[in-house]
Parts: structure tokens; sequence; C-alpha cells
């Protein structure tokens, strides 16, 4: 299946303004639309299955992201926006991810299968390293920001708890 081009162009909009997308090109969003799942959610649906281990695209629509840790209360995570790619790091690595998703309007998503992603990966088209360049681009600033927020907490706590590296 493929996704409509036109809802796959205003994702990459929103993408390219956070500076995801800047290496993707018309050739690269062909391919990458190819590929991809149409998926439908009205507000109150869940978006994925627990076990899911695909990426996901919002095209249109808001999505409440809430982390869900196996142990402990839930912690709301905000809501995302079209634009937001979820489910890296299950594609990556095929580990769940602790993040429950719900349609807070009527959404419109893109959905890429694992194994899709990986055929995709090893038959070394160029789009699929474009992709891969996205995905470490993504991850590079959370980690970023998550580092920031380390620091923040590790400076307001004692010295002897502060080594994590």
């Amino acid at each position: 299946m493929s996704v409509d081009r036109d809802l796959l162009r205003g994702f990459a909009a929103q993408a390219e303004a956070s500076g995801l997308l800047e290496t993707f090109g018309a050739d690269d969003l062909a391919a990458l639309a190819a590929r991809l799942d149409p998926v439908e959610r009205a507000p109150g649906e869940a978006i994925r299955d627990p076990s899911d281990r695909s990426a996901w695209l919002i095209l249109s629509g808001e999505i409440t992201a809430t982390y869900l840790p196996e142990s402990g209360e839930k912690v709301d995570l905000g809501i995302l926006k079209p634009g937001t790619l979820i489910g890296d790091l299950a594609l990556l690595l095929d580990l769940p991810e602790p993040i429950g998703l719900v349609a807070q309007s009527p959404c419109r998503l893109a959905r890429l299968d694992r194994a899709d992603f990986w055929r995709w990966t090893e038959s070394g088209a160029p789009a699929a390293a474009h992709f891969h360049h996205l995905l470490a681009r993504l991850l590079a600033r959370r980690l970023r920001y998550a580092n920031s927020r380390f620091a923040d907490l590790a400076a307001s706590e004692h010295a002897d708890r502060r080594s994590l590296y």
C-alpha cells in the first residue's frame, strides 16, 4: 500500500521545519511512501498495539503520549503533532516502547512495518540510507535533550550519585 503523497508532503514540511528531513528529496519521499501503510484513528482510539514494532508518521491530527513504566505511575508526555515520527526505537531494536499513544483528534498516520523497513535497508536503496540518517538525527536530538535533563538533575544531587558515565 502507499500513502497519499500530499499528506506525506505535509509531514515532510513539518519535519523539515524541525530540521529532520534536510537530506530527504522528492525521490526519497516517493520511495518511503511506497512502503507506508495508511492508517486512520478516531479520537480516543489507541494508535498502536503494545507489541507493535513499527514506526509511525503523524500526517494529521494530534496524539496524546504517555510513558507507561513497568512499575509506577503513568507520566504524561504531552501532545504529538503532524511531522512527528514515533516508534523509531521499536523499529531499530525490536523492543516494545513503553509509550502509550491515543488519538486526541481524528488522525491520519503512516505505518512503516519493521520487516519491510529492514528489507528496504538491505536493498541498498539511497532513500533507505537517507531514512537511516533521519533516524540517527532524531535519536541524537533526543539524546542531547536527555543529557541536558540528566545534567540538570545531577547538579541537584549529591556528588556520589552523579556518575552515569
